[in-house]
């Protein structure tokens, strides 16, 4: 079993970090530690479905580069419940947004709090309702949600497993810390709206976009225009194959993504 420390996420402070800054504290608990990956939770969705992105997506950020410079994965834990006042409900885009975003910072591992009900009376002094996937002891609608989104991944996963993250932008509104689409290796243009993409290579170089619809109300058509010409095959989410990223296949729900597969 590998030993497993959860860490703080970027609205933390020096005092909790003991660093000057969260990118040190990151440093100093590879350099002391020396684990197999790291592992950080960030709660960025309010309960109007509003994701504070700047913060969540320059936690992805730094971690993600402190990852990739120590050669370690990285593991993200988001909102699974209405566990506080002003969270999230559980909802397909609340799922969406958080664990398709991670995916395209090249996230080996996501976990929710909290699968189960509790007791805890963070919410105005009294119970919360939380809304979380168990309970009692009982499924509720959010775990049907929550199973969804598990599901497409555990599809994904035997291809997304073997890619490496080369490089991550967004469209639309930039956050703060991201990059924009001039930084792009693959990708000439993505059209109108908010996107979050990551840039992939298979084992053979073969290049991979993971596309993310940032728009939470919304279904958005995705079009996409590649520097070296290309057709755009999408690994289907249910575990099907490859098929023509085209028509209703190129149309992200609010909060999701699409694994792509550039063929010649």
């Amino acid at each position: 079993m590998l030993p497993y420390i959860n860490l703080f996420p970027n609205y933390g402070t020096a005092r909790q970090y003991e660093t000057p800054d969260y990118e040190t504290y990151l440093d100093e608990y590879v350099r002391i530690c020396q684990p197999d990956y790291l592992s950080y939770d960030h709660y960025a969705l309010n309960e109007n479905l509003v994701l504070s992105g700047d913060g969540f997506y320059g936690n992805l950020e730094t971690v993600r580069a402190t990852a990739l410079q120590h050669g370690i994965p990285f593991w993200n834990i988001v909102i699974g419940c209405h566990f506080s006042d002003g969270m999230a409900y559980p909802g397909p885009a609340m799922y969406n947004i958080q664990i398709y975003s991670t995916l395209a910072y090249g996230g080996r591992g996501v976990g929710y709090y909290t699968y189960y009900e509790y007791s805890w009376d963070w919410c105005n002094g009294s119970v919360c309702d939380t809304r979380a996937p168990v309970v009692n002891g009982r499924r509720t609608e959010s775990w049907d949600y929550m199973r969804d989104i598990n599901m497409q991944i555990h599809a994904l996963a035997p291809v997304y497993c073997t890619l490496k993250s080369v490089n991550v932008f967004h469209t639309g509104r930039i956050p703060v810390s991201a990059r924009g689409i001039a930084s792009s290796v693959y990708v000439r243009s993505a059209g109108d709206g908010d996107f979050l993409v990551g840039e992939f290579a298979d084992p053979d170089g073969t290049p991979y976009l993971l596309v993310v619809n940032r728009n939470l109300k919304q279904s958005v058509p995705v079009n996409l225009s590649l520097k070296e010409g290309g057709k755009l095959m999408r690994v289907a989410p249910d575990g099907q194959g490859l098929k023509p990223f085209e028509g209703i296949q190129a149309q992200l729900a609010p909060g999701a993504g699409a694994l792509l597969k550039i063929e010649d």
